[in-house]
C-alpha cells in the first residue's frame, strides 16, 4: 500500500529525514495526474488454478480471528501517519471493522483528535500476518470502494519474514490501491530495492472502460508464480512483471531486485488522506459533514494454487536435492546442482491434468508399478498428473492411478505409489 513517488515539498522532505533517523520506512509519494492513458485491454485468459488454498467469505457475524488479526493505531510514536501523513487511527471497534450480511465492512468515521491521538478519523485494518502466508498463487478479493476526497482503500501483501532486509528490500505487492476522488482508476504496484531514497517501485494504473469503481463490486487479483506476477481487474490483465534483466527499474547499491520468492501475507485496510491522495486537509475531506463516514465493502478473499502451464521448472525434494531425468529410464531425486536434465516444462494435458516434459519426452508414472521414467513420446494416462498446491507452498503430483509421486528420500528411484502426502511427496519449485 505504501506507494513510492517523488517528493514535492520541502516540508515533506523534512518529515522524511525525521523518519529516516528513526530507521522506519517512508513513502515518497507524489500524486499521479488524473490523465487517462490510451488503454486498450481485453478480457484475459487467467492461469489455470489448482485447488482453493484458503478463503474467507465473511458469512459469519464477526471477524474470524483464526484467519485475521486486527492492526491498530496510527503509527505513533515511531511512524506517525504510517509514513504517508495519513489521518486515520485503526481500531478493533465494530463501527470500524464489522462482518455483516456476508461482507466485511471497513468503515472510516470522522473522530477529531481521536482519544487525544491527533488522528482525525477512525478506520479498520486487518491482516493474516501471524495466521497465514503463502508462496505463489492467485490472490483475489471482490471489493466495492467508496467515493470521496482522501479515501484510500487497499488490498495488498507484505513478506512474512524480512529475509532480505527492511522495507522495501523484502518486497511488497499492492494488488489494489484506490483514490476516492479519481473514481475510475486503481493502481497495482510492486515495491522493492534499498531503503529511501534508493527504493524502487513499478506501478501501473487501470482505468474502467465505463463507470466508476464506487458503482459496484469488482474483483481485484494477482497471479504470482516463480519469476512472474500478473495484475488483473475483473480478469482483465493490465500489468505483468517478470524476473528478467531490465524488467524492473534499474538496480542500485546491490539491492535485491526480485524478492518475491518468500512467503507473503494479505492486508486489507482503509486509509484516509496522505500523500497518495493529494494530502487533503481534514476540512476538505469532510466538507462540513461532522457525521462523515465511508465504507469499503469486501465480499470475499480467496487464495488459489496456480498451475504454471508452459513454465520450465525445477523440482526440489524435501532432501534438498532435485528431480533428475539424467537416467531417463529410472528417475531419481538426488542432484545437488540443477542442470538441463533437472528442468521440466509443465504441459497442459487436458481436463485439469498436466504432463512434465524434458528433452522432447514425457515423464511417466508407470502406473505406480515401477520406477518413474522420462521416455514417452506422447501423453497417455500414465503421463498425466494432478498438480496439487499444498498449504505450505509446496506442490505434489498425483498420478492417474490415484497415488502420489514420491522421491523415496532420494535413495531409490522415484515411484508413484503413495496413498498420502508426506515430506517425500512434497516439492519446492523454482525456475
Amino acid at each position: 500500500m505504501l506507494t513510492n513517488y517523488k517528493s514535492q515539498t520541502v516540508m515533506y522532505l523534512s518529515s522524511l529525514l525525521v523518519l529516516l533517523s528513526c530507521g522506519k520506512k517512508p513513502s515518497d509519494a507524489l500524486v499521479e495526474p488524473d490523465k487517462k492513458p490510451n488503454q486498450k485491454l481485453t478480457k484475459a485468459t487467467t492461469k489455470a488454478v489448482s485447488n482453493l488454498l484458503w478463503a474467507d467469505e465473511f458469512d459469519g457475524t464477526s471477524l474470524d480471528t483464526s484467519k485475521w488479526i486486527y492492526e491498530t493505531g496510527n503509527g505513533c510514536p515511531s511512524l506517525c501517519g504510517w509514513g504517508n501523513n495519513e489521518k486515520q487511527y485503526y481500531t478493533t471497534a465494530t463501527e470500524n471493522v464489522k462482518v455483516t450480511n456476508g461482507k466485511l465492512n471497513l468503515t472510516v468515521k470522522y473522530k477529531p483528535n481521536y482519544q487525544g491521538s491527533g488522528s482525525s478519523f477512525t478506520s479498520g485494518k486487518i491482516s493474516t500476518a501471524t495466521k497465514f502466508s503463502w508462496l505463489y498463487g492467485r490472490f483475489e478479493a471482490r471489493i466495492k470502494v467508496p467515493e470521496g476526497l482522501g479515501m484510500w482503500p487497499a488490498f495488498w501483501m507484505l513478506p512474512k519474514d524480512k529475509a532480505y532486509g527492511g522495507w522495501p528490500t523484502s518486497g511488497e505487492i499492492d494488488i489494489m490501491e484506490y483514490r476516492g476522488d479519481i473514481q475510475n482508476k486503481i493502481g497495482g504496484t510492486l515495491h522493492y530495492g534499498n531503503g529511501w531514497p534508493n527504493n524502487q517501485n513499478d506501478g501501473t494504473s487501470y482505468y474502467l472502460p465505463t463507470g466508476n469503481f464506487s458503482d459496484q463490486f469488482h474483483v481485484f487479483s494477482v497471479e504470482w508464480e516463480p519469476g512472474i506476477i500478473r495484475f488483473y481487474v475483473d480478469d482483465v490483465l493490465f500489468k505483468t512483471e517478470t524476473k528478467t534483466p531490465n524488467s524492473l527499474s534499474p538496480a542500485s547499491n546491490n539491492e535485491v531486485k526480485w524478492p518475491w520468492d518468500k512467503d507473503f501475507y494479505i492486508l486489507l485496510n482503509f486509509a484516509v488522506g496522505g500523500w497518495y491522495t493529494g494530502n487533503p486537509t481534514t476540512a476538505d475531506i469532510i466538507n462540513g459533514d461532522t457525521n462523515y463516514t465511508r465504507t469499503m465493502e469486501v465480499d470475499y478473499v480467496r487464495v488459489y494454487g496456480i498451475i504454471p502451464l508452459n513454465n520450465t521448472l525445477q523440482f526440489m525434494g524435501s532432501n534438498g536435492k532435485y528431480i533428475s531425468a539424467q537416467n531417463t529410464s529410472s528417475m531419481i531425486c538426488n542432484v545437488s546442482t540443477p542442470g538441463n536434465a533437472e528442468k521440466f516444462t509443465i504441459i497442459d494435458a487436458g481436463s485439469g491434468k498436466v504432463a512434465l516434459k524434458y528433452n522432447g519426452k514425457y515423464v511417466s508414472s508407470e502406473n505406480g508399478t515401477g520406477a518413474m521414467t522420462c521416455t514417452r513420446s506422447t501423453i497417455g494416462n500414465w503421463e498425466k498428473f494432478d498438480y496439487i498446491v499444498n498449504n505450505d507452498g509446496t506442490i505434489s503430483l498425483k498420478g492417474n492411478n490415484g497415488k502420489y509421486v514420491s522421491t523415496d528420500g532420494g535413495t531409490n528411484p522415484m515411484i508413484c505409489n503413495r496413498t498420502n502426502i508426506g515430506n517425500w511427496e512434497k516439492f519446492k519449485i523454482d525456475n
